[in-house]
């Protein structure tokens, strides 16, 4: 994800882009899409509403519930 960086995307439009991708996910059930996030470029906020924008996410330890719809 270190592009948007480079693109210049704020927050905002970081956490835009990736709640436009859950209708690609559904429509395409059988695609994975991985936003890879360097930890030592994007704050901690950043990576936490991307986590907070899908509703599954793989970490570390497997796939886990995004909390889609928590915050608003």
């Amino acid at each position: 994800m270190t592009w948007a960086l480079e693109v210049g995307l704020d927050a905002e439009q970081l956490k835009t882009y990736e709640v436009l991708l859950n209708p690609m996910v559904e429509k395409y059930p059988a695609a994975t899409i991985v936003c890879q996030y360097d930890l030592g470029r994007f704050d901690g906020p950043s990576v936490l509403d991307a986590l907070l924008s899908h509703p599954l996410v793989q970490i570390p330890l497997g796939r886990v519930p995004g909390f889609y719809g928590l915050e608003k």
